[in-house]
This record gives C-alpha cells, structure tokens and sequence, in this order.
C-alpha cells in the first residue's frame, strides 16, 4: 500500500492516523483495508488528494467525504 503525502494529509484529516509517518500510517491502513484492494485504495486517495482534497485549497464543498471529515468546515 503506497503512502505518498497525498495519503498522509488525507489520513490524517479524516483523522484514521496522527502521524506523518509513512511506514506507520501503512500498518494502519493494512489493518483495515482487505489485501486485494490495497493498490486500488491508495490511488483513490491519491486522485482524491490531487483533485478535490488539495492541499491549502481543498474542495470540501465538492468532496464526498465532507459529511465525515472532522476537518470539513
């Protein structure tokens, strides 16, 4: 599973992790996420992290996380 910083800053807003510890947000979303959908999870993120969920300009009010996220304004 590839923890790039888009992976990090989305973790950690959504609050699954509180680290920017790649190796240790890995273990994390091992734990929860099924082996065979690791790849495909980690480029969600990453598309999410680049298109809505964007760094100092995130889309929230696009994002379909934002009912979730308890970083949402």
């Amino acid at each position: 599973l590839v923890v790039d910083t888009h992976v990090t800053r989305i973790m950690n807003l959504l609050k699954f992790v509180n680290t920017k510890n790649a190796v240790l947000i890995e273990k994390q979303l091992c734990k929860i996420t099924d082996s065979e959908n690791w790849s495909i999870f980690a480029h969600l993120l990453i598309d999410h992290g680049r298109k809505v969920c964007i760094a100092n300009r995130p889309k929230c009010n696009d994002c379909v996380l934002s009912d979730l996220c308890p970083s949402s304004p």
